[in-house]
């Protein structure tokens, strides 16, 4: 089979190595030359992308089975290139391909409006007014539109990102001293890398199409749940300042009843404080 990784930054790059593990034959793509070398060692082919040219994607593009759109933006007033004009190239590159893979594409659980503390599901109402959700939903329609061409589209909106190298009690470690905007009174929604792995493997495997959210079982109120690992590895508490706007969006629960449903067995279900995958 072949795979093409769209954006091989952290995730990418664990979707990488699993798919060529598997003996798939792996292209990614990577924005920065520095990352070159080292994305070599696990996949088959890098391709440097600069969101400009996208001539070394159209010649790949047409041999694919899988597509991962897997892209970062690196500051948010990049938003809109990574992320809109990039669906909008491969909606009109797929016109001109006569094969029609599966697209999956990792969106942010950010597009969905404040709830209160309230459970949110995949149909649940979307924040249109802030711009980066907005550019964010407007990058799903246009992927969506994949499908008139005969592609097979699943859209992951994605919870906050953990696993190896972004361990949560690195996170508190680094939080030392350091104050937090907000009050910390919001509820948490978070994915661990190896489920995000597993769960496009799965949709893959299963021709899943749709939108589905990728978030574990837990719902700790920040605050809360920081205070308690700091307690377990004698930290100083993280504090908070609710003169400063939090960066962590909306009040909400994050259901991931639909995944189930669909027969997804997370890996990592639960964030235990002594798991090794904490």
């Amino acid at each position: 089979m072949r795979v093409l990784i769209i954006g091989c930054g952290y995730v990418g790059k664990a979707l990488s190595k699993h798919f060529l593990s598997d003996g798939h034959f792996v292209t990614v793509t990577t924005r920065h030359q520095e990352n070159v070398a080292t994305l070599r060692s696990c996949s088959s082919q890098v391709l440097l992308f600069d969101g400009k040219d996208y001539t070394d994607l159209q010649n790949v593009l047409p041999s694919q089975d899988l597509v991962l759109l897997t892209v970062a933006a690196d500051s948010p007033d990049k938003y809109e290139n990574t992320y809109l004009k990039t669906a909008q190239q491969l909606l009109l590159l797929s016109a001109n391909t006569l094969s029609a893979p599966t697209l999956i594409y990792t969106s942010s659980t950010s597009v969905y409006q404040e709830n209160q503390g309230g459970i949110v599901v995949e149909d649940s109402l979307l924040e249109e007014t802030r711009t980066h959700s907005s550019i964010l939903i407007k990058t799903e329609k246009i992927l969506q539109k994949l499908s008139q061409h005969g592609w097979k589209v699943c859209i992951f909106r994605l919870s906050e990102i953990y696993g190896p190298g972004r361990s949560i009690l690195g996170r508190i470690k680094n939080l030392e001293g350091k104050k937090l905007p907000g009050d910390g009174n919001k509820y948490t929604n978070m994915i661990h890398v190896d489920d995000i792995v597993g769960a496009c493997d799965f949709a893959f495997q299963n021709d899943f199409s749709g939108v589905f959210n990728l978030s574990d079982d837990d719902h700790f109120l920040r605050r809360k749940w920081y205070d308690q690992i700091a307690e377990k590895y004698s930290l100083k508490k993280v504090e908070w300042d609710e003169t400063l706007s939090s960066y962590h969006g909306g009040n909400k629960k994050v259901s991931n009843q639909k995944i189930k449903e669909a027969g997804y067995v997370f890996q990592v279900p639960h964030r235990q404080i002594t798991s090794p995958k904490f």
